[in-house]
């Protein structure tokens, strides 16, 4: 199962992922919502993980964004790779607008009423 803030790393159960845990308890940020930047950072570490996709160097340059089309966010990487010349771009995550957090909300509303 994934860390139901950030959506990225896989976790036991309920729990929150490492990077959500230390985002909430120790920079106060809302246990409920994430925000772009930080899909953004949890998603290139796995990326940095993984490397290159033609050479594996973890040496690599990068710009990353945003990209609204319709419902959706495509959270995008340009890579650039010294090592093998590489130059691509990457889809790290795709999210339906505000439909992770409002099913989440949603969960917690059906909970309290109960």
């Amino acid at each position: 199962m994934r860390c139901p803030r950030c959506n990225v790393y896989e976790v036991g159960g309920t729990q929150l992922c490492t990077t959500c845990v230390v985002a909430v308890k120790f920079l106060n940020e809302s246990a409920d919502e994430v925000t772009d930047e930080q899909i953004i950072e949890s998603s290139m570490i796995i990326k940095m993980t993984e490397g290159c996709r033609e050479c594996g160097s973890n040496e690599f340059g990068y710009h990353a964004g945003v990209l609204l089309e319709n419902k959706l966010k495509w959270y995008i990487i340009q890579v650039k790779c010294p090592n093998c010349g590489a130059d691509y771009d990457e889809a790290l995550d795709v999210r339906v607008i505000d439909e992770f957090n409002k099913n989440e909300k949603q969960a917690k509303t059906n909970n309290n009423s109960r």
